[in-house]
């Protein structure tokens, strides 16, 4: 009853979702619950193979545990998935002129994350620094070596 009140408030469109991935049981897969099922039955008139649906469902939605967003952007269901969505392309592209400064505004978005990308591209240059875990203890030394 409550499926048929939640499925009849939807105005314009509904979505319906299942977790694929039981995360707590070691990334076991899960079945789509028997409502998912009912849903289906209710819109083609049979009942699915849930082995299909789950199928279906992966191929639309285009995500997967190692990485939890849609392939587009625009059907992301939260800021984190939105995020993730547009950084997948830029992080596969072999064109770096096409993707430079296309995520940045992630950077101002959390002061966490742009601490971590600027650790990690300074352990990245081949000049030893203080990301590498060196302090510099000589009274000579620079702005840029502290």
């Amino acid at each position: 009853m409550l499926l048929k009140i939640a499925i009849g408030a939807a105005s314009e469109r509904l979505y319906l979702s299942y977790p694929r991935l039981d995360s707590n049981a070691e990334g076991r897969a899960r079945v789509p619950s028997f409502y998912a099922l009912d849903v289906m039955r209710a819109i083609t008139g049979s009942v699915p193979d849930y082995r299909v649906l789950a199928q279906d469902a992966a191929a639309e939605a285009g995500a997967s545990l190692g990485w939890p967003a849609p392939l587009d952007p625009d059907r992301a269901v939260d800021d984190l998935e939105h995020d993730l969505a547009v950084l997948k392309p830029l992080l596969e592209s072999r064109d770096v002129s096409a993707v430079k400064g296309r995520a940045h505004y992630m950077l101002g978005l959390n002061p966490a994350l742009h601490r971590s990308i600027t650790s990690r591209w300074l352990r990245d240059k081949k000049a030893w620094s203080k990301s590498d875990g060196l302090v510099t203890t000589a009274t000579t030394a620079t702005a840029n070596d502290r």
